[in-house]
């Protein structure tokens, strides 16, 4: 019932196998090299469009090659402009005709908030290194770094940020007090505020 989604660095044949055999469904990036063969040899592709505009959204099989055994069934195809204005390829298992072109490729956009969530963890948590490999010491680890990046939030009433936790951590071994890095934390974020707004007056004003 899950729905894998994953960039070209994760295409394998047996992973989509593997999906496929736990009856799970799939939406994966593709390099040009990975040849795909439509059902209907006469669909047309486009050749240029917008960003986001669908080229190609059509079934058929992966041909695969000797050394190759790609999954044996039906899948589907979507070329889509991407945000750089070059087409990227999607594959998917969803060939339900009465899923959209569209919300496949959103499906896609969204494993973008998972790449962002794994950077906010390394970079606002602190998550870079595991003390546990096990999946229940990783859960509580995951869990403890998500709670107390909450409660510094609270704490401080900013979001947060590498210096937040740096600072913090001079609260935690009670070098400094709380009240003077909530000041500090807020002037910073007041200035970083005004040079955010600075930047878009001068992108205004040069039209960039």
């Amino acid at each position: 019932g899950a729905i894998y989604v994953a960039d070209k660095a994760y295409f394998g044949f047996d992973l989509l196998g593997a999906w496929l055999g736990a009856e799970a469904d799939f939406v994966v990036a593709i390099n040009s090299q990975i040849r795909f063969a439509p059902s209907d040899a006469d669909a047309q592709v486009q050749t240029a469009g917008e960003p986001g505009a669908i080229l190609a959204d059509r079934v058929g099989r992966l041909p695969g090659c000797g050394k190759s055994r790609p999954p044996d069934r039906e899948l589907r195809e979507l070329i889509v402009v991407g945000a750089d204005g070059e087409p990227l390829r999607l594959l998917t298992s969803l060939t339900d005709p009465s899923i959209d072109a569209e919300m496949i490729v959103e499906l896609y956009r969204q494993r973008w908030q998972i790449e962002l969530f794994f950077r906010w963890l390394k970079c606002c948590a602190n998550f870079r290194h595991l003390i546990s490999h096990s999946k229940n010491g990783l859960t509580v680890a995951l869990y403890v770094a998500i709670v107390a990046t909450v409660l510094q939030a609270a704490a401080t009433g900013t979001q947060p940020s590498k210096r937040a936790y740096l600072l913090l951590s001079y609260v935690a071994s009670g070098q400094a007090e709380l009240a003077d890095i909530t000041a500090a934390l807020h002037r910073a974020e007041r200035e970083n505020r005004l040079a955010r707004e600075r930047r878009a007056r001068r992108r205004a004003s040069t039209g960039g």
